[in-house]
């Protein structure tokens, strides 16, 4: 277990380093991706700011909502950015590769990818949570039950992201 687990440490240490060996796209992915989101929330404050409080829902809450599942999803993607991918693997016949290997197979299809774009998104959910708490004045135990259920929502997008990749078989 320990082994894996290191080994999926450096699997994602070097799809990061060489994701970021160009750093103008690096960098350009991760901005854009912020950017593209709070164009997304941008227009939900125009619309509350329009029609005022919709269902109970005001602007701190369009926050947290966006913020927390931007950060789920970015977590998922930009770690376990290959089960994304497995489809295609499976469709080319690249997944033989994984299959031949000794270690654990999902996580070595899972840590195969990086997403630069799902960074991004983990910057957008975390200044997004943020925001959130500062105009909900987030106590420390808020912060770290949002943290810990953002984890847990990672696990349940990987968890159907698998389902439905796997469907491919």
């Amino acid at each position: 277990m320990i082994n894996e687990i290191k080994f999926a440490l450096y699997a994602i240490k070097k799809n990061m380093q060489s994701s970021a060996e160009l750093r103008g796209s690096f960098i350009a992915n991760i901005i854009g991706m912020v950017i593209n989101n709070f164009a997304y929330i941008f227009s939900w404050l125009f619309m509350i700011q329009t029609v005022g409080v919709i269902g109970g829902w005001d602007s701190s809450y369009v926050f947290g909502a966006n913020g927390f599942t931007a950060l789920a999803f970015g977590i998922c993607y930009s770690i376990f950015g290959g089960l994304g991918e497995m489809t295609r693997l499976i469709g080319n016949g690249a997944f033989d590769r994984f299959l031949l290997s000794p270690k654990n197979i999902i996580l070595r299809v899972s840590t195969s990818s990086f997403r630069v774009s799902a960074l991004g998104d983990i910057l957008f959910g975390v200044i997004c949570l943020a925001i959130c708490g500062i105009m909900n004045s987030f106590g420390l135990a808020q912060v770290l039950m949002t943290l810990f259920l953002c984890l847990i929502t990672s696990l349940v997008f990987m968890a159907f992201i698998l389902f439905a990749q796997t469907l491919s078989f």
